[in-house]
C-alpha cells in the first residue's frame, strides 16, 4: 500500500542528497539572477514570473529544458509542477543530463495523469517504465514530484505518494538536473 510521506515547507525546486542535512540546492524563483536561463525566441520562452519559473512552448511538437547549472550524482530532486494552461502535454523532471545535453532521464507526466520515465541519447528516447496513477491532480492542477537518485536506482513520487523504483546505471556519476515541459498538436 502506498502511504503518503511526511510533508514539509521548502523552496523549490530542492535538492538533497543522504536524506538528511538540508538542501544542497534549493530555488524560491524570487530573484531572476538565481541561475536559471531566460530566453524568448520563436519555439520558447523562459522567465520567472510571480516567483515561479515558467517554460513556454510555442511551437508544436516541441519541447524546452532548463538546468541552473546543478550537478550531483546521488540525491532527492523535488519540485511542485503545472501545465498553467491546460492544453494537453508533458512536463516534469529532467536528470542524469550530460554537459552537452545528449544523454538524460526524463520523469514525465500530463494532464490525463499518466507518467513516464525515459531515458535519451542523442536524440533517441528508450521507455523505462510509466503507467496511469490516481495520485497525480489531473488538468491544470499543481504536482509536487520527486525522484530520488541512488546509484543506478531511480524511485519516482507523485504528491508524496511512491509511483515506481526502477534501476538503470546507463547515466551515473554527477550530472546536472532540470526541468521541462513539451507539446503535442497544439502548443
Amino acid at each position: 500500500e502506498n502511504l503518503p510521506l511526511t510533508t514539509f515547507s521548502i523552496y523549490l525546486p530542492l535538492v538533497a542528497r543522504n536524506f538528511c542535512g538540508g538542501p544542497l540546492y534549493a530555488d524560491n524563483f524570487n530573484n531572476a539572477a538565481s541561475g536559471w536561463p531566460i530566453d524568448n525566441n520563436s519555439n520558447l520562452q523562459f522567465e520567472y514570473l510571480s516567483d515561479e519559473y515558467h517554460i513556454q512552448v510555442k511551437a508544436s511538437n516541441y519541447w524546452g529544458a532548463a538546468t541552473p547549472g546543478y550537478t550531483d550524482s546521488n540525491y532527492i530532486l523535488a519540485t511542485d509542477v503545472r501545465n498553467a494552461t491546460g492544453v494537453y502535454g508533458t512536463y516534469g523532471l529532467m536528470f542524469g543530463l550530460s554537459d552537452d545535453w545528449t544523454q538524460f532521464y526524463v520523469f514525465e507526466v500530463d494532464t490525463a495523469t499518466d507518467y513516464w520515465i525515459f531515458r535519451y541519447n542523442n536524440g533517441t528516447r528508450t521507455y523505462l517504465t510509466g503507467n496511469y496513477t490516481s495520485y497525480l491532480n489531473s488538468g491544470t492542477a499543481s504536482n509536487r514530484l520527486k525522484v530520488e537518485r541512488n546509484g543506478s536506482v531511480i524511485t519516482a513520487y507523485a504528491n508524496g505518494y511512491l509511483l515506481t523504483s526502477i534501476s538503470d546505471g546507463t547515466y551515473t556519476g554527477s550530472r546536472r538536473v532540470g526541468v521541462f515541459a513539451a507539446s503535442y498538436s497544439t502548443p
